[in-house]
């Protein structure tokens, strides 16, 4: 679907037949022909060309220089030592800058001075990138008070939400048909989600973005004191961010043994996502 890795074989035909065809009508026309045919080709290659001839590819390459925030954030995050991963808010593609009239990929989260999550749903996700759609949907339906928790599922450490990002995913898929849906995907539903959160602290308040620690994060690697098997898909992860109300304390690891379409098949540890 992607062409582009084949248009250096026309590119390279176009080019040998210009030539020789110039070359035809020089010996046959004369030069005063054979230069205005030259002149028109050069500028209907120039026309062909015109979104590299205006240095930013017609509009969709964009440039917006970081705030001070954005750079003390990025400072703070790089100056960490611990085995930790940051979220960021918003943070499913594509997400548009404000300002920016084109929404993309996000150079913040592209570039992140620490591990984050992916920036896409993708159906034929594994691994990681499954906990992406379901950590979103528990956010913006407001589930669980213990977010930090399931983070923990992920080794994040702090989170870091933004209101002058925004997601045009419900915009970009068929989500925009379910108004209900659709309006619950914003910067406030997610910051009263993370402001409703009993092990979330402020650490930082700015302009446009605001900084939480998760108060008992994980990190990649860690040996499981309290592991669980639970029947079900990750749904039931909420459940069990709940356990420390009940017993007390939450269990280290969990462990879905059932194979079927809502489930998956792995060790969930903290930070530790499918073995």
């Amino acid at each position: 679907r992607e062409l582009y890795h084949l248009v250096f074989f026309p590119a390279i035909a176009y080019a040998v037949l210009i030539a020789l065809s110039l070359e035809e009508i020089v010996g046959r026309l004369g030069h005063r022909i054979a230069l205005a045919v030259a002149v028109l080709a050069v500028g209907i290659m120039a026309v062909y060309a015109g979104p590299l001839l205006t240095g930013n590819f017609a509009g969709q390459v964009q440039t917006f220089p970081f705030t001070e925030e954005y750079q003390q954030a990025y400072r703070d995050l790089a100056a960490q030592e611990d085995d930790s991963r940051v979220l960021w808010t918003p943070f499913l593609q594509p997400i548009q800058y404000e300002g920016v009239p084109v929404p993309g990929l996000d150079p913040i989260i592209l570039n992140s001075p620490r591990p984050t999550l992916a920036q896409m749903v993708m159906e034929s996700a594994t691994g990681m990138d499954k906990f992406t759609p379901f950590l979103y949907a528990t956010i913006l339906e407001n589930r669980t008070r213990y977010l930090g928790d399931l983070l923990k599922v992920a080794a994040v450490g702090s989170v870091i939400s933004r209101d002058d990002f925004r997601s045009f995913y419900s915009e970009a898929t068929p989500m925009s048909r379910y108004k209900e849906i659709a309006d619950r995907m914003s910067n406030q539903v997610t910051r009263r989600t993370l402001d409703a959160q009993a092990d979330l602290s402020v650490t930082r308040r700015t302009q446009h973005t605001i900084q939480y620690a998760n108060a008992a994060p994980a990190g990649h690697f860690q040996v499981a004191a309290r592991p669980l098997l639970v029947s079900g898909d990750l749904s039931a992860l909420v459940g069990l961010s709940y356990a420390q109300e009940v017993l007390g304390s939450s269990p280290d690891a969990a462990f879905f043994p059932q194979t079927h379409a809502s489930a998956t098949t792995a060790t969930f540890a903290p930070a530790q996502a499918w073995v």
